[in-house]
């Protein structure tokens, strides 16, 4: 008897995640080449009809792999909210640390993944920033907002802070890792995160009370 329209497996969610897990490495490397949704199911061990079943067409894939990625990253932004409780001249040192072990934890294959296809997909950049670049911004703006309000930095845009404390590092490890300048023109990344660091506790630092 076949199944009532609209109705799922009782396993649909188990068998949506397997996918997903299947899928992501197809997407999110290092060098990104935006397989075909065929190419998808082909990676996957699967048929086409099988992921236009659980999530329409490749575009649905995409933003379905997207969600999937924002979700496994909520616990570290719930950690950037509890390093308030240290100063920010220990903090973000750390936390910027953290960011090279989370680039080489596959985070910096989804940003070489993201970026490729957003260039090709409207609906891909748009839901990488809502669910994976932009809440990391706000976790960082809310870290350093908690220390303007204790004293611990002087008032700032603290997004404009955030994206000046981040940025560098990004582009730094897009140069390393995806473009190839780790063959090119290598660099020693612990220690260029290091002076940048200290360079902006320099720079924003300044007025702080105890600074």
């Amino acid at each position: 008897m076949a199944r009532p329209v609209g109705r799922t497996n009782s396993d649909y969610e188990e068998k949506r995640t397997a996918l997903l897990v299947a899928l992501q490495p197809l997407v999110f490397t290092a060098n990104p080449s935006r397989p075909s949704l065929r190419e998808l199911a082909k990676g996957a061990g699967v048929q086409p009809n099988t992921l236009r079943h659980y999530f329409g067409d490749r575009a649905g894939v995409l933003l379905a792999l997207i969600a999937f990625v924002a979700e496994k990253g909520r616990p570290y932004l719930d950690w950037v909210g509890t390093m308030a409780s240290r100063p920010p001249e220990a903090a973000i040192p750390q936390l910027m640390q953290t960011m090279l072990v989370a680039w080489n934890s596959h985070f910096g294959e989804m940003l070489a993944g993201a970026l490729a296809e957003g260039m090709g997909e409207p609906a891909v950049g748009p839901a990488y920033l809502d669910g994976v670049l932009d809440p990391t911004l706000r976790a960082v703006e809310a870290l350093l907002q908690r220390y303007v309000e204790a004293g611990a930095l002087p008032a700032m845009d603290v997004r404009t802070a955030s994206m000046s404390l981040i940025a560098p590092v990004y582009f730094a490890l897009m140069h390393q890792g995806p473009l190839g300048g780790s063959e090119t023109r290598p660099m020693e990344l612990e220690a260029m995160v290091e002076a940048h660091v200290a360079a902006w506790l320099r720079g924003w630092g300044q007025g702080a009370t105890g600074a």
